[in-house]
């Protein structure tokens, strides 16, 4: 089962027969450091103040990184906020929610008190989306030095 909220960046590399070992072994080493500075972005920046407030700490430490290799296939960087924090979701994609009418107990305790349906609206706070943003040309950058092989001595 996936993470809740993944971010998944797939080089297919299927295309590429007879990717040398050392291509694809530099390019999964490659594009873990650009997960890891990601992820060092999110937690220093937009987690400590930029979009969010850090106040545990519980959403900064829910934030990770994992390269997957199908060899010959693919690499796949993918970076999340794990099922630690389930309130990631709505602060990177808002939320929306509807109160239903009901009853609650009166401060002093002698009878109930209706309180009508209402709507609560929390807006988007991107904190994973706005940094993959940020590093969207590094992708590619990544990928293509991972590539190029240094002239020979």
């Amino acid at each position: 089962m996936p993470p809740p909220l993944p971010f998944t960046v797939v080089v297919n590399t299927d295309r590429l027969k007879g990717i040398p070992q050392q291509v694809e072994s530099r390019l999964v080493r490659r594009l873990g450091n650009l997960g890891l500075e990601m992820v060092s972005t999110i937690k220093a920046d937009k987690l400590s103040g930029q979009v969010l407030r850090r106040v545990t700490g519980k959403l900064s430490r829910s934030i990770h990184r994992e390269v997957e290799v199908v060899p010959g296939r693919a690499v796949i960087l993918r970076i999340y906020a794990g099922r630690e924090a389930p309130y990631a979701k709505p602060h990177e994609y808002g939320l929306l929610v509807v109160v239903p009418a009901h009853l609650r107990n009166n401060p002093s305790g002698d009878h109930p008190i209706f309180v009508r349906s209402y709507t609560v609206q929390y807006r988007e706070r991107s904190f994973l989306r706005s940094t993959v943003g940020e590093y969207r040309d590094r992708f590619g950058e990544t990928v293509h030095s991972s590539a190029i092989f240094p002239a020979p001595r």
